[in-house]
C-alpha cells in the first residue's frame, strides 16, 4: 500500500502523457483525412468579381469612377514625388497593397468597403469616415499628407 501511495503521481503523470500522445496521433490523422476532402480554392464563379470598368456609362459618374481607378492604379503619377496634382507621397501606389486597384478578391479588395463606413477603428480610437481612412493610408502607408476630403480626387476614390 505504501508503494502505491509513493508512486501514484508518476503513474498518473505517465497515464496523462500517454492519453495526450494518443489524442495527438488520432487527432492529426483526422485532420489529414479532412484536409484531403476540402477543395484548395474556390472556383472563379464563386469569387466576388469587380464590375468591368469599361462597361460603365460615359456619364459624369462613370468618368469619376474611371478617374478613381486611375488614381488608385497610378497614385505616384498624381501624388508622388513628381506628382501631377501634388507632391505629397513617397511614390508608392495604392495597388502595392490593393491588387488590381482593389478589384481582386482576397487581394486587398474594395468589395463592400463603402457599406462598412463610418467604422470604429481601434488604431485611431474613433469612428472614421471613408475619407479619413483613405487619408490615413495616404499618411501612413504612402508616408504622405492628406488630400482634401471634398476634392474631386477624394470623391473619385470613394466611388
Amino acid at each position: 500500500m505504501k508503494e502505491i501511495r509513493s508512486s501514484w503521481f508518476p503513474l498518473l503523470l505517465g497515464l496523462v502523457i500517454l492519453v495526450v500522445i494518443l489524442n495527438q496521433v488520432l487527432f492529426s490523422t483526422a485532420i489529414v483525412k479532412d484536409e484531403v476532402s476540402i477543395p484548395l480554392a474556390a472556383t472563379t464563379a464563386d469569387e466576388w468579381q469587380a464590375p468591368d470598368i469599361n462597361s460603365l456609362p460615359d456619364d459624369e459618374q462613370g468618368k469619376l469612377v474611371r478617374y478613381g481607378h486611375e488614381l488608385i492604379s497610378n497614385t505616384s503619377l498624381f501624388f508622388g514625388p513628381k506628382g501631377n496634382i501634388a507632391s505629397i507621397t513617397n511614390g508608392m501606389n495604392c495597388v502595392n497593397c490593393h491588387i488590381d486597384a482593389g478589384a481582386r478578391a482576397f487581394g486587398g479588395s474594395f468589395s463592400g468597403v463603402a457599406s462598412m463606413y463610418p467604422l470604429f477603428r481601434n488604431r485611431s480610437g474613433r469612428v472614421e469616415s471613408i475619407e479619413f481612412r483613405i487619408n490615413d493610408c495616404m499618411m501612413r502607408s504612402l508616408n504622405g499628407k492628406p488630400i482634401d476630403s471634398t476634392s474631386r480626387e477624394m470623391q473619385a476614390m470613394i466611388r
